[in-house]
């Protein structure tokens, strides 16, 4: 079975697989025995906390911020939440872009809870203007 984490496993079965419910977005898994599904989402729901999740995607991209702030590399760091990240990251290195509300205001067709074009291009305005004032981009 292929996902991006653990998030992504209990979103599918709470979702879609347990309701026997096709998804377009998570399509990739229908071929996946449901019994076979079911023990990766008690697997997944019983380690995965959101909470010490956020904690780690924090730590994550403080590190990877700090790596190549010391690699002399121009970098931005898309959050929804700027404040929590502020703490640790330059407001320089931040952009509030949030792929949740983008999703909501700007649905895709496919109704995949992801964000259409006109999502990619408000998001992408906001990295532009962000690379503009930090004199990175003309």
């Amino acid at each position: 079975m292929y996902t991006e984490n653990l998030r992504g496993v209990i979103d599918y079965w709470e979702t879609f697989r347990s309701k026997d419910q096709p998804s377009g977005y998570y399509a990739r898994f229908q071929d996946e025995p449901k019994e076979r599904t079911k023990v990766l989402y008690d697997y997944a729901a019983m380690i995965h906390d959101d909470s010490i999740n956020r904690i780690h995607s924090i730590g994550l991209l403080t590190m990877a911020h700090r790596l190549l702030e010391g690699a002399g590399i121009n970098h931005l760091i898309l959050t929804h939440e700027v404040p929590e990240y502020s703490r640790y990251i330059p407001m320089k290195n931040l952009v509030h872009v949030s792929w949740a509300d983008l999703s909501l205001k700007y649905p895709d067709d496919l109704k995949t809870f992801h964000t259409g074009p006109e999502g990619y291009k408000v998001a992408s305005e906001q990295v532009l203007s962000k690379l503009k004032l930090n004199g990175w981009a003309q």
